[in-house]
């Protein structure tokens, strides 16, 4: 008898476990503590829907808490979500770069977001991750926000082993040392962050531009970030 009621406790765990990571939160999270990411799920240049593959994992906690599939006959997508959360997003799809994101739910009862996903980049190409590698003033610092962001170039180098990049540097206009030397810097530090993570140093080229290819001329401290940057180019894959 007690051998009985030990493989049925064991069954029900196995089935509890099975529901919480193949089902939205909706599954144990009450419907008044919910928030609806919804949106759809387009490719980023023509915009046209995409069916994908949603998984979504609760920060800090590293379980997985759910995958979704959706059709690409209007791109629609919704998850559940618990509200006042951090979740980290990986959408999947056939000839596309996954998509990964993370983000904090807030109070709200549904948070509107579309997914754009970009095609898989052919040479000559530039990646577009889920931001851009910005630098402080007159510095070749990484960032800590940036961290991840090289991650994503690392996981896709991993996914194409033939791909080779190049990193373009960018600086403002002004400054008090040589632009030229401080765009190249910043591409040698990024190179030099996916060299620690593993990548080969040979899959990697870099190339400064100083403040010849401004994204913006406007004075504002927000229109001059945009032209610190670190930019990735496809040379082969």
């Amino acid at each position: 008898m007690d051998n009985y009621i030990g493989m049925m406790k064991c069954l029900a765990f196995v089935l509890i476990s099975f529901w919480t990571t193949t089902h939205d939160t909706l599954s144990y999270a009450q419907p008044d503590n919910l928030v609806h990411l919804s949106g759809k799920i387009l490719d980023a240049r023509t915009k046209e829907p995409i069916g994908a593959k949603v998984r979504y994992e609760l920060r800090p906690v590293s379980n997985v808490m759910g995958i979704r599939s959706f059709d690409d006959q209007d791109g629609h997508y919704q998850l559940n979500l618990q509200q006042h959360r951090k979740y980290h997003l990986e959408v999947t799809a056939a000839d596309y770069l996954p998509l990964l994101l993370t983000l904090e739910t807030d109070g709200s009862e549904v948070m509107p977001k579309n997914l754009l996903l970009q095609p898989i980049p052919q040479p000559g190409d530039y990646i577009q991750l889920s931001d851009t590698i910005w630098f402080d003033r007159d510095v070749s610092i990484i960032r800590p926000e940036a961290q991840p962001i090289i991650g994503e170039i690392k996981m896709l180098m991993e996914k194409f082993p033939d791909m080779v990049i190049q990193l373009e540097g960018h600086t403002d206009r002004g400054g008090s040392k040589s632009l030229l030397v401080l765009s190249e810097e910043r591409a040698e530090k990024v190179k030099d962050y996916l060299v620690d993570l593993g990548i080969r140093k040979k899959r990697i080229k870099t190339k400064a531009y100083g403040n010849t290819q401004l994204i913006s001329r406007d004075n504002t401290i927000t229109d001059r970030q945009k032209n610190r940057r670190v930019e990735i180019k496809v040379l082969d894959i």
